[in-house]
């Protein structure tokens, strides 16, 4: 599988998933992960508990604001502003992987 930490600059076509190095709960509302490769744990609360649980399968950025958008009465700029934060957050601490377009479609048809 062609994954890569996501370093590159984040555009609405950019498909994500969360990183294969990682384990997850979710505890009382609350998500504790541990990142594999840096032993690192991280807690995630809020709406970013519903980003994590969106991206278990492979999501565009576009898809996932729309999803949110729908779901949460939110001015659109700061949704925007926010999920590209928490999104960059957690590809600096290795939790999420970007998928390239080939990959996107095997994952998409199994």
């Amino acid at each position: 599988m062609q994954e890569k930490k996501t370093t590159t600059a984040l555009t609405p076509e950019t498909v994500i998933q969360r990183s294969p190095n990682q384990h997850a709960a979710e505890i009382y509302g609350e998500i504790i992960a541990l990142n594999h490769e840096n032993h690192n744990y991280y807690g995630i609360t809020g709406i970013g508990v519903d980003i994590w649980n969106a991206i278990e399968k492979p999501q565009s950025m576009a898809a996932l604001y729309e999803q949110l958008h729908r779901e949460y009465d939110v001015d659109e700029e700061r949704l925007l502003h926010d999920l590209y934060q928490f999104i960059r957050e957690l590809a600096a601490n290795g939790m999420i992987v970007t998928l390239s377009p080939d990959q996107q479609q095997v994952e998409e048809n199994t």
